[in-house]
């Protein structure tokens, strides 16, 4: 009897937990798959970026042309460090010329990169890695418009408390360096 409870147990447990999973994808889903809701939450992000004390107008200006980008939902679903083995990811995008201009660069931003880890903890040969992989040293900047990005993830439900804190990161930028928000 005490191995039947305890299957029972198992059983229902796992019911739980699928029901947890299912209704959380079921969710996600919904923010995937269109803008449903992004209106509403362009206006919270705004409330937010205002609370946060950034320029009323300039935040008005800016959130109100967001746009959702269904693009940013899909790549994000199926980003490749995930979908491949890590060996076949490495070998798609280490180089030995990647590798060379990471030493060079290492070199060259030697003072600052000491300046960077003494602040934030972060070893410089980790910051060059990841220019070198995420943006090949910034010869590959995207074509995607950040803020939009941001706001659709900010929106999307999964990770929303981290894309709207580098949403209103990104916003500040705009503010103190007098950016354009749409280069």
């Amino acid at each position: 009897m005490k191995s039947l409870t305890g299957f029972t147990k198992s059983v229902s447990t796992l019911a739980v937990g699928t029901l947890i999973l299912v209704a959380g994808l079921d969710r996600v889903d919904a923010n995937a798959d269109g803008s449903a809701g992004f209106e509403a939450c362009r206006t919270e992000l705004a409330a937010m970026a205002t609370a946060e004390g950034l320029d009323e107008a300039l935040v008005d200006s800016i959130v109100s042309q967001l746009a959702y980008l269904p693009r940013v939902i899909e790549l994000d679903r199926a980003q490749p460090e995930f979908q491949q083995t890590f060996a076949a990811y490495l070998r798609g995008r280490v180089s030995s010329a990647r590798v060379q201009q990471g030493r060079m660069l290492m070199a060259r931003h030697r003072s600052l990169l000491e300046q960077l880890s003494d602040r934030y903890g972060v070893p410089g040969h980790y910051l060059i890695a990841l220019w070198g992989m995420e943006s090949d040293f910034g010869g590959f900047t995207g074509n995607t418009p950040t803020l939009d990005a941001l706001a659709t993830l900010a929106c999307d439900g999964r990770r929303s408390e981290f894309f709207q804190g580098e949403l209103i990161t990104a916003l500040r930028l705009v503010e103190r360096e007098s950016l354009d928000p749409s280069a």
